[in-house]
């Protein structure tokens, strides 16, 4: 059982429990997306290309076709645990990969998959509550106050996140969740450009924010990973605990 303590530490907040083992996630590179007119056959033409690359592999070039386009793919992945840190990082063949892929071109200028990037093969079940996710939120900000990954121990990242913003609604609070291909992040709060003050040291929470943060003051100052204060080195080599920050809410496109 792995038990991710949601908030800060000693903030005596409602626990999320996790049940799970290592990371259960398998990756492939989502070489591009095409979503022109003729997008079936534009794919299917780059795609011929990947075969053609003598460097890579044909068998694992696939195409995925919707109602709205067509997207290649190339590989499946699973990350490994970094012996230097004990986090999950994509291998080394992953890396060789998607550099490789990202620097084709077929006229000597064109680089279709210059935007290559890892994505779960393994989505998981649906969200219990889409209308939470991020780009649904009222304000065009919001308050970043945690991040959830996978570690060798721990595979639940977005149940994680829903879960914990799924707390907060329930004691009142706006709170979004929005997921990555590797992380997933907790918002709380609809806020706008005019809540952010600026100062010379920086941008800062405006009075809005700041009465927000005051009801749950240990759990909203600080942004937390997996649940726990990540201290960290400042360019003066200090340790410090990263600030919770306003910003931009992601919009669908």
């Amino acid at each position: 059982m792995v038990v991710a303590a949601v908030g800060c530490q000693n903030a005596g907040q409602r626990p999320v429990s996790i049940f799970g083992g290592g990371d259960s996630e398998r990756w492939t590179i989502r070489c591009c997306r095409v979503e022109s007119p003729g997008h079936a056959q534009e794919a299917g033409t780059l795609a011929t290309m990947l075969r053609q690359v003598k460097q890579l592999n044909p068998k694992l070039v696939r195409v995925a076709t919707d109602a709205t386009g067509s997207t290649i793919y190339y590989g499946e992945y699973r990350r490994v645990e970094s012996k230097a840190t004990g986090q999950l990082v994509f291998p080394p063949e992953y890396q060789r990969d998607v550099e490789f892929i990202r620097a084709l071109s077929y006229d000597g200028v064109s680089t279709p998959f210059f935007t290559a990037q890892p994505e779960s093969v393994d989505a998981g079940p649906p969200s219990a509550h889409p209308e939470w996710e991020a780009t649904n939120a009222k304000g065009t900000h919001s308050l970043l106050i945690a991040v959830f990954y996978n570690t060798p121990t721990f595979s639940e990242r977005k149940q994680a996140a829903e879960q914990y913003v799924e707390l907060l609604r329930q004691d009142g609070f706006a709170a979004y969740y929005y997921h990555e291909p590797v992380k997933s992040f907790a918002f709380v709060g609809d806020f706008t450009t005019t809540d952010i003050v600026r100062t010379p040291e920086g941008p800062r929470p405006g009075p809005r924010v700041e009465q927000m943060i005051a009801r749950r003051e240990e759990e909203f100052r600080h942004f937390t990973e997996n649940g726990h204060l990540r201290k960290h080195l400042d360019g003066s080599g200090r340790e410090t605990v990263p600030f919770s920050q306003v910003v931009p809410m992601p919009r669908k496109h």
